[in-house]
């Protein structure tokens, strides 16, 4: 896989120039995040157009998760928490080969982590950052409501004598409470880009600069 950033990768492709490219850099570089969603979300290039082109410029396939069913058994490769963290997803499965779809093909590191945490052979695939985020909510479940969570910790028996016994019903317990500290940050993880995407539109339309935002919130 080519170690060419990101930014020389779509200059190189013709999807944006050096001005575009400038300051993209320095809305991260205050904002934080990936750069290709600020790309995105600054309307210089549209999300398809930016996977096709990755996807063209590192020959590396690309994924349609709004139409793949993800088996229960390939989601447990890879927990919620590390598929949110870094914007990735396993939906596919063969042998001893893991496919992932990523948004960020720059993200060697990731890979490799993969390997070790799995011991499978991971084969990155491209998709859109959006359709990943959706595929996560669609698939772990955690765009469920708090109040929705169907865990009762009444229906888990109680620890007998033998200290097996006890290990099972520990782990229930750390599994229920797992299930919903995922939830709760990913419910707080969408707000957070609803309020990125809220602010990025009235700096758009001239509402308020960033520095009167930044003034507002300190």
């Amino acid at each position: 896989m080519s170690r060419k950033r990101l930014g020389e990768i779509l200059i190189d492709a013709n999807i944006i120039n050096q001005q575009q490219l400038k300051h993209a850099l320095a809305e991260q570089q205050r904002w934080g995040g990936q750069l290709g969603k600020i790309l995105i979300d600054q309307g210089v290039v549209d999300e398809g157009l930016l996977v096709r082109a990755l996807s063209k410029q590192l020959n590396i396939p690309i994924v349609a998760l709004d139409s793949v069913s993800i088996p229960a058994d390939v989601l447990a490769t890879i927990s919620v928490e590390l598929s949110e963290q870094h914007g990735i997803i396993p939906f596919h499965r063969e042998l001893s080969f893991l496919d992932v779809a990523m948004s960020d093909p720059m993200n060697l590191g990731i890979l490799d982590e993969l390997q070790i945490r799995t011991r499978l052979n991971v084969r990155p695939h491209l998709a859109g950052a959006s359709q990943i985020r959706r595929a996560i909510r669609r698939s772990y479940r955690s765009d469920m409501e708090i109040d929705d969570i169907d865990v009762d910790f009444e229906d888990i028996p109680l620890a007998g004598s033998h200290s097996e016994d006890a290990l099972v019903v520990r782990d229930a317990e750390i599994t229920a409470l797992q299930r919903r500290l995922s939830t709760l940050e990913a419910l707080v993880k969408r707000d957070e880009d609803v309020i990125r995407k809220v602010l990025g539109l009235l700096v758009s339309k001239n509402v308020a600069t960033r520095e009167e935002i930044l003034d507002a919130i300190k």
